[in-house]
């Protein structure tokens, strides 16, 4: 009779059976859930031979489940993006989604139910790592859908699965509206007044240039505050800024009034500094 390619074993203090065998020189082992002798030699064969057929279609064996490999997926992103969003996201929400599933297990039905999970598990998760507005923006929802299928072509490319569908979403995205010209304009004569009537006029000069800066760069407030003066090109006929906030990193093109702006905003720091502030464009 020839030697069966697993072995059936019981760990100390188990009751249950597992299989044990060898591919490509990886050890496999696996919890067969059963006390059953004859149920168990069932169990092992079928899991010894899809692990067999996956590895003959070319299937990456190393993981069996979308929760094991989710762990690997954030491992790999980690090393080329520091985010810690998008690390929490996976690791709370995502893997959550798939629940330990097979790659089998995973239908266009199945997928396409993400956005209404995510907007239900934001009111029902109740983990101390992880706080979450009320209501999920539906910009949010569809960042990350981009994300779980990112993540679902390199498990395509890992060969973790051979064929897997997408998230197909009509979330449409509402921008904020932008100001108007005359908006823009009540704007900037009220900070001219308040200018002229303060006592002390800096404050009020720079939310001047604060607001002007956003409004011909698209800055965001956040970016503002990070940004230094070696983040600024002014060397090329345009003018080019490097701005990072939320954890993310960007180059913005400015339109040609942004160089007043900046000149202003030299000429004010280094006149109540002395010097120019490395630290900040406007630190005073």
């Amino acid at each position: 009779m020839p030697k069966s390619p697993y072995t059936l074993y019981k760990q100390d203090r188990s009751p249950n059976w597992s299989v044990r065998f060898t591919v490509d020189e990886k050890v496999i082992r696996k919890s067969l859930k059963t006390e059953d002798e004859t149920e168990a030699r069932t169990k092992a064969q079928k899991i010894y031979y899809d692990i067999i057929l996956k590895k003959e279609a070319g299937i990456n064996i190393n993981f069996s489940t979308f929760d094991s490999f989710i762990d690997h997926y954030i491992k790999h992103k980690d090393s080329k993006k520091k985010d810690c969003n998008f690390n929490l996201i996976f690791s709370v929400v995502i893997k959550k989604f798939f629940q330990n599933k097979k790659p089998n297990e995973i239908s266009q039905e199945y997928i396409n139910r993400y956005p209404d999970f995510r907007r239900t598990f934001g009111r029902t998760y109740t983990g101390r790592k992880y706080k979450l507005r009320k209501e999920i923006a539906d910009g949010t929802i569809k960042l990350e859908i981009n994300w779980i299928n990112s993540f679902l072509g390199y498990c395509e490319r890992q060969r973790f699965v051979t064929d897997i569908p997408r998230i197909k979403t009509n979330i449409q995205i509402t921008r904020r509206s932008a100001f108007n010209d005359t908006e823009i304009k009540v704007v900037r004569n009220q900070l001219e007044e308040d200018i002229e009537y303060a006592r002390r006029g800096f404050g009020k000069q720079l939310i001047k240039y604060y607001f002007e800066f956003l409004l011909y760069t698209g800055c965001r407030p956040c970016e503002w505050f990070n940004l230094k003066w070696q983040n600024i090109n002014t060397t090329d006929d345009l003018i080019t800024i490097f701005v990072h906030g939320k954890n993310k990193q960007r180059e913005l093109v400015a339109l040609p009034e942004i160089r007043l702006i900046l000149s202003n905003l030299y000429k004010m720091q280094t006149k109540r500094l002395g010097r120019v502030d490395k630290r900040s464009i406007h630190s005073s």
